[in-house]
């Protein structure tokens, strides 16, 4: 069953990969290390839930962009990471900041 365009199960499977990541969640060999679910808790597990919720929205969100318009998106994000580096006006953290935001709109918009 899906919503939308979205499938539950995804974003199940998608929230539990992530609980085993960020905290360490079931055995070692399934890329865990050993921690119970009791002893990490509902609520992380919630947060790796919306997590996922919030990645997969944003995965149709960028799915339902026409071509033309992710292709003329993406020659801009291009053209303002060279005038970044070119004009840097602001602190070495905040153009890095900037370079890691433009980077994963760039990823973001080639993987759809």
């Amino acid at each position: 069953m899906t919503t939308g365009t979205i499938s539950k199960a995804k974003v199940m499977k998608a929230a539990w990969k992530l609980f085993r990541e960020f905290y360490g969640y079931g055995p070692a060999d399934q890329g865990g290390r050993g921690l119970r679910f009791k002893s990490i808790g509902r609520q992380c597990f919630a947060s790796c839930l919306q997590r996922a919720w919030a990645e997969e929205r944003r995965r149709a969100q960028i799915a339902a962009i026409p071509s033309a318009a992710k292709a003329a998106r993406l020659e801009i994000l291009k053209a303002e990471m060279s005038n970044l580096r070119e004009y840097c006006t602001g602190s070495y953290a905040q153009q890095l900041h900037q370079e890691d935001t433009i980077r994963r709109e760039i990823r973001d918009l080639m993987a759809a």
